[in-house]
């Protein structure tokens, strides 16, 4: 059996962007995969601050109520009882 080495320089072009294609795809996964925890815990972190000025713009509760609210959840303490 004979080994037909008929490559040109076009089809080791195209072998090498194809790889290169392929393990750029890889590392992007791999980083996706990285940060996903990590935006998901920003995005919890500012949910109770949107929900809170959502109450506000909605009428539910009044500019100092929300200033204090929003004080609390910044400062990581739990609210003392009223």
């Amino acid at each position: 059996m004979h080994w037909n080495d008929s490559w040109s320089g076009w089809n080791w072009a195209l072998m090498m962007i194809a790889m290169a294609a392929f393990w750029g795809l890889v590392v992007w996964g791999i980083v996706g995969l990285a940060r996903s925890p990590q935006r998901s815990q920003r995005l919890a972190s500012n949910s109770a601050e949107e929900i809170l000025a959502r109450r506000l713009a909605a009428g539910e509760i009044a500019t100092d109520d929300y200033q204090h609210r929003l004080d609390v959840l910044r400062s990581g303490k739990p609210p003392t009882g009223q």
